[in-house]
């Protein structure tokens, strides 16, 4: 009959040498290398291990006497149960755009907090050290994450710990229990002026990227589906073939395989504009031809059909051909840009009522139109009958900066 084992700590024999190894498995953990800091291999030092091995002891005690406390009986690490949390919301039907952005935002999270991290163990005051270190992270454009996107961060772990209460692994979502969350800062609508619109358009469409430059072939139809719908960005990008209806002069938003709406009350349609029918006239014709109806309307690269997350980089490229700073102009933008020449428009020869550009916009009432826009519509005095931006409309006056794609 085999001794029975009075210590925790146990040696094997690696690279010729005992190194030392911890039993945990009676407090919930499992059977560990001794590692000393700035080492990789476990250390073969008996007094090294002693206290490397008290320390994980201590941990895991306080661990348990936490978990009795709360009356928390399951137990979970935080990477494995974003792992299940994506797991099961995929079951649920999340879209594969929705996935992949919670996918990254956990991710973050798990690289900060670690692998092993309890997930009971987390508290308001660890996700507020935590925005502040996201705070400083780079955005990819030469700023800092900006607190409307620290925001998305948090409510994708926010969406992971109120499943966790659901199923026992804690008590309470400590994200929800944070004394001050990041919101984003109101500030005036940022949009461009009709003839930018136009020039960008123009720049759009002689555009002739080279093949190494990364371009996608559909950055004037999709620029042009932007200023002319007013769509948000995933809903643009999400638009499938048959969102377009060249017989109903309308473009519909809906939920579909793609991508969710942001809110029930976003499924709409909105006004195929002249301008825009005939941007996309042609190419209707060809994504009918190459994917059929229910294909994605700017499908990204590659042999199986997906959705584009980022055209950013080809964005750029075509603002600074007409003279844009670079990072100056942004899809949301496109949004606030569309919204500010809906609302001088004329409607059955009256002007446009802000209920009808807010539905058009996917909002529920016309309080944000008002906010932001109200006194552009109260002091419109040369409204149109459409929504375009036309080139030859401004050629007279853009003459310098349109002189740089080669206009004379």
């Amino acid at each position: 009959m085999p001794k029975k084992r009075t210590t925790r700590i146990y040696t094997r024999v690696r690279g010729g040498r005992p190194r030392y190894y911890v039993d945990l498995r009676d407090l919930g953990g499992g059977r560990e290398r001794l590692v000393a800091p700035g080492e990789k291999a476990a250390t073969s030092d008996p007094d090294i291990a002693a206290e490397l091995a008290a320390q994980m002891v201590k941990k895991l005690k306080e661990r348990q006497s936490k978990r009795v406390i709360l009356g928390i009986e399951k137990e979970a690490t935080l990477k494995g149960y974003a792992a299940e949390h994506l797991r099961k919301k995929a079951k649920e039907k999340a879209t594969l755009q929705w996935l992949q952005s919670a996918q990254n935002y956990l991710q973050a999270a798990v690289d900060h907090f670690g692998d092993d991290t309890d997930l009971a163990a987390l508290t308001p005051g660890d996700f507020t050290t935590w925005v502040d270190h996201l705070r400083r992270q780079d955005n990819g454009r030469g700023g800092m994450l900006t607190d409307a996107t620290v925001r998305k961060y948090l409510n994708a772990v926010s969406n992971l710990y109120r499943r966790a209460v659901s199923e026992g692994y804690v008590k309470r979502n400590p994200v929800s229990d944070m004394f001050e969350k990041p919101t984003e800062e109101w500030r005036e609508a940022s949009y461009l002026e009709p003839e930018e619109s136009a020039l960008l358009l123009e720049s759009a469409r002689t555009y002739q990227a080279p093949v190494l430059d990364g371009a996608f072939p559909w950055m004037h139809p999709l620029l042009a589906t932007f200023l002319l719908t007013g769509g948000r960005k995933s809903e643009v990008l999400g638009l499938e073939v048959d969102d377009v209806s060249l017989r109903l002069g309308k473009i519909y938003f809906r939920p579909n395989r793609w991508r969710r709406l942001k809110t029930e009350g976003s499924t709409r349609s909105v006004p195929l504009w002249p301008q825009l029918e005939k941007i996309l006239r042609g190419y209707l014709v060809e994504r009918e031809q190459q994917g059929g109806l229910g294909s994605l309307l700017f499908p990204g690269r590659g042999t199986s059909e997906r959705m584009v997350a980022d055209v950013r980089k080809s964005l750029d490229r075509i603002a600074a051909r007409v003279g844009f700073e670079a990072g100056s102009v942004r899809l949301h933008q496109l949004r606030h840009t569309y919204t500010a020449a809906r609302i001088q428009t004329l409607d059955r020869g009256a002007p446009v009522a802000l209920y009808t550009v807010a539905r058009e916009l996917g909002h529920k009432s016309q309080a944000m139109i008002e906010k932001r826009y109200g006194h552009v519509h109260d002091r419109a005095t040369d409204r149109t009958e459409d929504v375009s931006f036309r080139i030859e409309a401004y050629r007279d006056t853009v003459a310098d900066r349109l002189a740089l794609l080669g206009h004379h």
